[in-house]
């Protein structure tokens, strides 16, 4: 060995205090998590994954819903645009013979489509574009425009019409249910068009005996239309409750669905009728 001020040494005795001194301090190396460890990072990932999810479908249904206002929006403009060159509103079905005698159904929707520029003829075009309402998945819209319906009788379920789609409206007779709905409701007959129901998401029914489809927005009573399935739970969660309404003056709002169905004060019935009366005796 060789002799230092403290005694001879070796080489084993320097690595030994190497090894004892602090600043030598290794770490043990590991292959990877413990099964603990990665419990515990799946738990946390699971729990915000609960805390984000409701927020992002709360958000995915807004968007949906502003888009849907947007949809309704632009169906107002054209139908005030049908107005505007007519004088009248569009019938809710009309039956037109052209030169050679042939008779053709033509649907309100079909002349709005037609002063959107749309070809009303083309098959199953309210399944695209404005005529969809991006809430209601494709496969759930008939073979009528599903989305979007317009307010044909006004309130309730009688012979005279107080809505847009006629002057006539549904009748119940042996043969079953008939409808002679013109002549159509002049412009002039609205009394309060920035107050009355023109068109939106096509609900009908009342309280919670709601049905959505038929190209109709309508409050009446449910019991009055035998054979119509009642789907509250896609009626509700098309947009949270609410439904998307377009009024004669072009404006939209997004009511409760309670308010429009079930709610009974004149505020609310008078809303669905051209003459801006309540006509409870209708409920």
């Amino acid at each position: 060995g060789t002799l230092g001020r403290d005694g001879p040494w070796t080489f084993a005795s320097v690595r030994i205090r190497q090894h004892a001194c602090p600043i030598d301090m290794r770490v043990l190396s590991r292959n990877g998590f413990t099964l603990m460890e990665l419990l515990v990072v799946v738990a946390v990932i699971a729990i915000l994954a609960a805390l984000l999810l409701p927020a992002l479908s709360l958000a995915k249904a807004r968007a949906q819903r502003i888009r849907c206002v947007s949809n309704d929006r632009q169906l107002g403009i054209v139908l005030q645009d049908f107005v505007s060159d007519n004088r009248f509103y569009p019938l809710y079905i009309d039956t037109v013979t052209n030169k050679s005698g042939q008779a053709t159904v033509v649907a309100w929707n079909d002349e709005v489509a037609r002063q959107l520029g749309n070809n009303p003829n083309r098959p199953n075009y309210w399944i695209e574009g404005v005529w969809l309402c991006p809430g209601v998945p494709t496969k759930d819209v008939p073979d009528t425009p599903g989305s979007y319906g317009y307010n044909v009788c006004g309130l309730g379920y009688q012979a005279s019409s107080l809505g847009l789609g006629g002057t006539y409206g549904f009748a119940n007779t042996p043969a079953g249910e008939t409808y002679v709905v013109r002549p159509p409701v002049n412009e002039s007959a609205v009394s309060r068009p920035s107050d009355m129901i023109a068109l939106g998401d096509g609900f009908h029914g009342s309280g919670t005996q709601i049905v959505s489809g038929d190209a109709l927005l309508w409050r009446h009573d449910y019991a009055a239309c035998p054979g119509r399935g009642v789907n509250i739970a896609a009626v509700r969660a098309r947009h949270q409750d609410k439904a998307n309404v377009g009024f004669c003056d072009g404006h939209v709002e997004s009511p409760t669905l309670k308010s429009l169905f079930e709610d009974t004060s004149d505020a609310a019935l008078i809303r669905w009728n051209r003459d801006h009366l309540p006509h409870r005796e209708r409920l």
